[in-house]
């Protein structure tokens, strides 16, 4: 067990605890995430247009934008 987890192999609690860059499934950058919540907070672009660019689904660009993930 202790070889998995090290390994980050683990299912559930250790590879969830990982947040941010730790995470190796990590799609976008700290700078990526600013970048996301300043265009759209200035209302030219929609979150479709976000996912897109991005390479993310909308409902992920929805929980950046409201805190929900990148807090």
């Amino acid at each position: 067990m202790a070889d998995m987890v090290r390994k980050r192999r683990a299912k559930g609690g250790a590879k969830r605890s990982m947040k941010g860059t730790a995470n190796p499934n990590v799609r976008l950058t700290p700078k990526q995430v600013d970048q996301i919540r300043r265009v759209y907070a200035k209302g030219a672009v929609t979150q479709q247009t976000l996912a897109a660019e991005y390479g993310v689904s909308q409902v992920q660009i929805s929980n950046i934008i409201r805190g929900r993930s990148w807090s």
